[in-house]
Protein backbone atom coordinates (compact mmCIF):
# COMPACT_ATOMS: atom_id res chain seq x y z
CA UNK A 1 0.00 0.00 0.00
CA UNK A 2 2.98 2.09 0.04
CA UNK A 3 2.48 4.63 3.22
CA UNK A 4 -0.96 5.68 1.27
CA UNK A 5 -3.09 4.63 3.80
CA UNK A 6 -1.95 7.72 6.18
CA UNK A 7 -3.95 9.87 3.44
CA UNK A 8 -7.30 7.63 4.05
CA UNK A 9 -9.08 6.20 6.72
CA UNK A 10 -11.32 4.02 4.30
CA UNK A 11 -9.63 1.59 3.12
CA UNK A 12 -12.08 1.95 0.40
CA UNK A 13 -10.54 5.27 -0.20
CA UNK A 14 -7.42 4.08 -0.92
CA UNK A 15 -8.09 3.42 -4.50
CA UNK A 16 -8.63 7.00 -5.23
CA UNK A 17 -5.92 8.04 -3.24
CA UNK A 18 -3.60 5.92 -5.66
CA UNK A 19 -5.52 7.72 -8.75
CA UNK A 20 -4.85 11.43 -7.11
CA UNK A 21 -1.01 10.44 -6.62
CA UNK A 22 -0.84 8.82 -10.30
CA UNK A 23 -2.09 11.53 -11.83
CA UNK A 24 -0.24 14.30 -9.56
CA UNK A 25 2.98 12.41 -11.27
CA UNK A 26 1.39 12.50 -14.32
CA UNK A 27 1.00 16.09 -14.51
CA UNK A 28 4.61 16.75 -12.70
CA UNK A 29 5.81 14.98 -15.80
CA UNK A 30 3.88 16.90 -18.46
CA UNK A 31 5.09 19.99 -17.33
CA UNK A 32 8.70 18.74 -17.31
CA UNK A 33 8.13 17.67 -20.77
CA UNK A 34 6.67 20.60 -22.16
CA UNK A 35 9.27 23.06 -20.10
CA UNK A 36 11.96 20.41 -21.72
CA UNK A 37 10.20 21.38 -25.14
CA UNK A 38 10.01 24.90 -24.59
CA UNK A 39 13.87 24.87 -23.74
CA UNK A 40 14.55 22.79 -27.02
CA UNK A 41 12.78 25.08 -28.96
CA UNK A 42 14.42 28.54 -28.02
CA UNK A 43 18.08 26.73 -28.32
CA UNK A 44 17.08 25.46 -32.15
CA UNK A 45 15.64 29.17 -32.71
CA UNK A 46 18.95 30.78 -31.40
CA UNK A 47 20.74 28.81 -33.32
CA UNK A 48 19.24 29.38 -36.39
CA UNK A 49 19.14 32.89 -35.84
CA UNK A 50 22.36 32.83 -34.85
CA UNK A 51 23.44 30.71 -38.19
CA UNK A 52 21.20 33.68 -39.97
CA UNK A 53 23.07 36.52 -38.42
CA UNK A 54 26.86 34.74 -38.76
CA UNK A 55 25.81 34.51 -42.59
CA UNK A 56 24.78 38.59 -42.93
CA UNK A 57 28.02 39.25 -41.13
CA UNK A 58 30.14 37.20 -43.80
CA UNK A 59 28.09 38.82 -46.50
CA UNK A 60 28.17 42.34 -45.43
CA UNK A 61 32.42 41.71 -44.71
CA UNK A 62 32.50 40.29 -48.26
CA UNK A 63 30.93 43.48 -49.68
CA UNK A 64 32.80 45.94 -47.26
CA UNK A 65 35.54 44.05 -49.11
CA UNK A 66 35.05 44.01 -52.17
CA UNK A 67 34.05 48.00 -52.24
CA UNK A 68 37.35 48.82 -50.20
CA UNK A 69 39.59 47.28 -53.19
CA UNK A 70 37.30 48.58 -55.77
CA UNK A 71 37.78 52.00 -53.82
CA UNK A 72 41.42 51.91 -52.64
CA UNK A 73 44.81 50.35 -54.26
CA UNK A 74 45.08 46.72 -52.91
CA UNK A 75 47.95 47.16 -50.70
CA UNK A 76 46.43 49.87 -48.68
CA UNK A 77 42.91 47.38 -49.06
CA UNK A 78 44.81 45.10 -47.51
CA UNK A 79 45.69 46.89 -44.64
CA UNK A 80 42.60 47.98 -43.67
CA UNK A 81 41.07 44.86 -43.76
CA UNK A 82 43.85 43.18 -41.54
CA UNK A 83 42.49 42.30 -38.15
CA UNK A 84 45.71 43.22 -36.23
CA UNK A 85 45.37 46.84 -37.35
CA UNK A 86 45.16 49.38 -34.80
CA UNK A 87 41.89 50.60 -34.66
CA UNK A 88 41.74 54.39 -35.92
CA UNK A 89 45.41 54.23 -37.27
CA UNK A 90 45.22 55.89 -40.93
CA UNK A 91 47.60 54.07 -43.45
CA UNK A 92 50.00 56.44 -45.69
CA UNK A 93 53.19 56.02 -47.61
CA UNK A 94 55.78 58.71 -49.23
CA UNK A 95 57.07 58.43 -52.85
CA UNK A 96 59.60 60.55 -54.26
CA UNK A 97 58.64 60.04 -57.89
CA UNK A 98 54.80 60.62 -58.83
CA UNK A 99 53.24 61.26 -61.69
CA UNK A 100 49.42 62.26 -61.63
CA UNK A 101 47.53 62.17 -64.39
CA UNK A 102 43.83 64.63 -64.85
CA UNK A 103 42.02 63.81 -68.19
CA UNK A 104 39.26 65.87 -68.16
CA UNK A 105 36.38 67.21 -70.73
CA UNK A 106 34.99 70.36 -69.27
CA UNK A 107 31.10 70.89 -69.92
CA UNK A 108 30.94 67.66 -71.30
CA UNK A 109 27.35 67.45 -71.54
CA UNK A 110 26.99 70.76 -72.93
CA UNK A 111 28.13 69.03 -76.36
CA UNK A 112 25.38 66.74 -76.37
CA UNK A 113 21.38 67.44 -76.84
CA UNK A 114 18.37 65.52 -76.39
CA UNK A 115 17.73 63.96 -80.27
CA UNK A 116 21.58 62.33 -80.18
CA UNK A 117 21.14 59.09 -80.65
CA UNK A 118 24.19 58.64 -78.40
CA UNK A 119 23.56 59.37 -74.83
CA UNK A 120 26.13 61.25 -73.12
CA UNK A 121 26.70 58.59 -70.03
CA UNK A 122 27.12 56.13 -72.67
CA UNK A 123 30.19 57.92 -74.59
CA UNK A 124 31.43 58.74 -71.41
CA UNK A 125 31.54 55.26 -70.87
CA UNK A 126 33.19 54.20 -73.84
CA UNK A 127 36.40 56.69 -73.21
CA UNK A 128 36.53 55.44 -69.70
CA UNK A 129 36.76 52.04 -70.84
CA UNK A 130 39.84 52.48 -73.21
CA UNK A 131 41.64 54.11 -70.64
CA UNK A 132 40.41 51.22 -68.47
CA UNK A 133 41.86 48.69 -72.02
CA UNK A 134 45.01 50.92 -72.05
CA UNK A 135 46.13 49.96 -68.09
CA UNK A 136 46.58 46.42 -68.93
CA UNK A 137 48.96 46.91 -71.41
CA UNK A 138 52.16 45.86 -70.75
CA UNK A 139 53.99 49.58 -70.70
CA UNK A 140 50.94 50.98 -69.00
CA UNK A 141 51.15 48.65 -66.25
CA UNK A 142 52.53 50.91 -63.46
CA UNK A 143 49.80 53.15 -63.79
CA UNK A 144 46.96 52.78 -61.95
CA UNK A 145 43.93 54.04 -61.65
CA UNK A 146 43.15 56.04 -58.80
CA UNK A 147 39.38 57.73 -59.04
CA UNK A 148 36.81 58.58 -61.90
CA UNK A 149 34.28 61.55 -60.67
CA UNK A 150 32.09 62.88 -63.49
CA UNK A 151 33.95 63.01 -66.44
CA UNK A 152 37.10 63.40 -65.05
CA UNK A 153 39.65 60.21 -64.85
CA UNK A 154 42.69 60.48 -62.09
CA UNK A 155 45.48 57.87 -62.79
CA UNK A 156 48.88 57.81 -61.44
CA UNK A 157 52.17 56.02 -61.69
CA UNK A 158 55.17 55.64 -59.42
CA UNK A 159 52.89 54.05 -56.49
CA UNK A 160 53.76 50.93 -56.52
CA UNK A 161 53.45 48.92 -53.23
CA UNK A 162 56.50 48.44 -51.56
CA UNK A 163 58.52 50.41 -53.16
CA UNK A 164 59.64 53.88 -51.40
CA UNK A 165 61.76 55.19 -54.69
CA UNK A 166 59.97 54.98 -58.45
CA UNK A 167 63.67 55.60 -59.52
CA UNK A 168 63.68 51.26 -58.85
CA UNK A 169 61.49 50.89 -61.98
CA UNK A 170 63.29 52.93 -64.30
CA UNK A 171 62.06 55.64 -66.14
CA UNK A 172 58.04 56.53 -67.03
Amino acid sequence: SFGYEIWTSNPSDRYQSHFAFLCGVFFYFLILDRQNEYIHLLDYQWKRQLKDDQAKARSTKLVNKMLLQNILPQHVADVYLSNNREAGKLFSESYQNVAVMFASLPNYIDFFSEADEKKPLNILHEIISKFDQLMYEVQFDRIEKIKIVGSTFMAACGLISGRKSSIDYGDY
